[in-house]
């Protein structure tokens, strides 16, 4: 269904999702250095490109193709060196401890499974790594007003879940939260920054 459904939204993707503002931040606080190894599960059409620093080894997976056919395309327009490729955000095709850094934007409230794709990000990410991720995220303790829940039963079927919870995702799959801040209405939606000890 996600890769039906993006298939069709990939052509908008880029004039309805930008967030370059929050991309920015979110990829600043990983402090990538030239020679570091940064995966971007659900790579989408490679927004985050321009918000890399370079001499960083990029790799971006992503579950449908016309994405990545975007993403590829703007490598070679922005002259931008990054391996692409076809990959779940919730079963990703790498070795254990494979990435110095992860970027997760905007993946985490769109997948079937969250809780996979943050247990993903912590096993291909190194032992004292970061990951950064940028998403839509309820409160931990309260949960969804009820007003969300209701908003959540179009958005779902749309694009994304509004009802995540981020703490119990990084909590059992095994992150230490460094840093989390609101990052545009409010909180709706918000960064957080994880370390794998």
């Amino acid at each position: 269904w996600n890769r039906l459904r993006y298939s069709l939204i990939a052509p908008l993707y880029d004039a309805v999702v930008g967030f370059s503002g929050q991309r920015q931040r979110a990829l600043s606080l990983l402090d990538l250095k030239p020679g570091d190894s940064l995966l971007i599960p659900g790579i989408g059409t490679g927004l985050d490109f321009p918000h890399i620093p370079e001499g960083v080894e990029v790799t971006g997976a992503d579950l449908t193709p016309a994405m990545l056919e975007r993403a590829r395309r703007r490598t070679e327009a922005e002259g931008v060196r990054a391996k692409l490729e076809l990959g779940d955000a919730q079963a990703l095709p790498y070795p254990d401890e494979s990435f110095d850094a992860v970027a997760l934007h905007l993946i985490v409230a769109v997948v079937g499974d969250p809780q996979s794709a943050v247990s993903e990000a912590f096993r291909v990410v190194r032992r004292g790594g970061r990951v950064v991720v940028f998403d839509k995220f309820v409160d931990d303790v309260a949960g969804p007003t009820t007003g969300r829940r209701l908003m959540n039963m179009v958005t779902r079927l749309v694009a994304t879940d509004v009802t995540v919870r981020l703490g119990p995702l990084v909590d059992d799959a095994g992150f230490a939260v460094i840093h989390r801040e609101p990052a545009g209405l409010r909180t709706f939606f918000q960064i957080a920054l994880l370390e794998r000890p």
